[in-house]
């Protein structure tokens, strides 16, 4: 038993926040398997299934969730509840030790909605960041100035051939970045434009420049802009979700791979491609214009260099073969796969309407704690009952009185055999009632999990059960 004011954390199997963890393991696991299994690129339709993990827990929450949140209370004896004649909704609990035995407890106060709090405080930390990196990219943009047709012809003309090449049309705009800004970065929600630095036009040689300007091509191609502003958006607003982080993460890689695997295939050249970007980083670490670094890096996130490098030499020991895009059919069926093996894994959980809890504190019994056990019925008979019965009558009477149990101050634990659970928490429901303390009318019973020795804190499995309104 729990011998003094534990605190407990009681979570609904159904609740949002679990059906959303779950969904988004599932998921995350489904298309991780999926997404080795079909290596090659796939254009929008391989992003969308990488994306899943982000969305399906959304809308399998939607559907299914019972609750929202989980709860943390503390358990106070239902004695000093009684005393201080609380005001709030009186919900018992019987907290059995395994033996057929429960310590009776009533919930104190909850957490629940300094959880909502601190969840949304989270949530909104991220967009708010988010929104900020937006604003100084927006300023950026218009700080940058047009290329010189002379000064810049070569890089128009590549540009315009990788277009064409992709079937990219009308192909995007290129700016100029301001000088304290290096690097190359594609933006742009409905017509694409390529950012692209004039310190990084001076240092590649047009092999390395080709190079860097396919990659930005093949994320405007494949709609990588507009499909990470979506993703990062879902991300931060389940920001307390850790594995929503996970799959935002895989998802950014899993572009980025598929991006230089693209522009190694269209220009033929993976080995310029992996120059140019550590050309591109190398500048990147040299700009001393930390503000628009920052923003820059909330709206695109970078992806480790060591693995797209090693990925592009990989290529390139492959020869002059290199992956072709594989059909959107195959990522859609497998999108269609993992988007249901979600949706069942959240009408699991919402057949399942049990809560599970882990209460904190020492798991002993008090020694002193009395033991309830409920008057034996006056059996009818013609005889009249002796003294010595009645006086044993009257004693048992007493002893199960929950008018005065409840008013025993020195109480703190209450112990009753789980057979005599029902009976104790209707007497205890119809004295609340008479003396004006509302009560809840489910009789809630936390059974031990044996999944390991619980002196410091105890799993738990909760049951209730609607007993109705007892008969005064």
């Amino acid at each position: 038993m729990i011998s003094a004011s534990p605190t407990i954390l009681a979570v609904e199997v159904d609740s949002a926040w679990v059906v959303i963890l779950v969904v988004s393991l599932t998921t995350l696991i489904a298309t991780v398997l999926l997404r080795r299994l079909i290596s090659r690129p796939g254009g929008i339709a391989s992003g969308l299934l990488v994306a899943l993990p982000l969305l399906l827990p959304i809308v399998a929450a939607a559907i299914y969730q019972g609750g929202v949140l989980p709860e943390i209370t503390v358990l106070k004896p239902i004695s000093s509840m009684v005393q201080n004649r609380s005001e709030s909704l009186l919900h018992l609990l019987f907290l059995s030790d395994g033996n057929g035995r429960a310590a009776l407890y009533a919930f104190y106060g909850s957490a629940g909605a300094w959880i909502f709090v601190i969840g949304v405080a989270v949530s909104a930390f991220m967009l708010v960041r988010r929104l900020c990196g937006a604003l100084v990219l927006r300023r950026l943009i218009s700080r940058c100035t047009a290329p010189e047709p002379e000064r810049d012809a070569q890089v128009l003309f590549v540009l315009q051939h990788l277009a064409v090449s992709v079937g990219l049309c009308p192909a995007p705009n290129l700016l100029i970045l301001p000088g304290d800004v290096s690097g190359a970065f594609a933006v742009g929600l409905r017509r694409g434009r390529i950012l692209l630095s004039r310190d990084l036009v001076e240092k590649l040689n047009d092999d390395e420049l080709a190079a860097v300007l396919a990659h930005e091509v093949a994320h405007l191609k494949a709609r990588d802009v507009p499909m990470m502003l979506a993703a990062g958006l879902l991300r931060d607003f389940l920001a307390w979700n850790p594995f929503a982080h996970i799959a935002f993460r895989r998802l950014l890689t899993d572009r980025e791979l598929e991006a230089d695997r693209r522009a190694a295939s269209l220009t033929r050249s993976p080995l310029a491609l992996a120059s140019g970007l550590l050309t591109a980083c190398e500048l990147v670490r040299e700009q001393r214009n930390y503000v628009q670094r920052g923003a820059l890096a909330v709206l695109r996130p970078r992806v480790s260099v060591t693995r797209r490098v090693r990925s592009l030499l990989a290529m390139a020991d492959e020869g002059i073969h290199f992956d072709g895009p594989v059909r959107s059919g195959t990522f859609l069926i497998a999108a269609l796969l993992v988007a249901l093996l979600g949706l069942e894994a959240g009408a699991k959980l919402a057949a399942d309407d049990s809560t599970w809890a882990v209460v904190l504190g020492s798991t002993s019994t008090p020694a002193d704690a009395p033991e309830w056990q409920p008057a034996p019925p006056e059996i009818a008979s013609k005889k009249k009952p002796t003294k010595a019965e009645l006086r044993e009558i009257a004693r048992a009477k007493k002893e199960s009185s929950v008018r005065r149990l409840m008013s025993n101050e020195a109480l703190h634990t209450l112990l009753v055999s789980e057979s005599n659970e029902k009976a104790l928490f209707r007497q205890i429901y119809r004295h609340v009632n008479r003396i004006g303390i509302p009560a809840s009318e489910f009789q809630l019973r936390a059974r031990p999990v044996p999944l390991w020795s619980p002196d410091a804190f105890g799993v738990y499995r909760i049951d209730q059960q609607l007993l109705g309104k007892p008969v005064r």
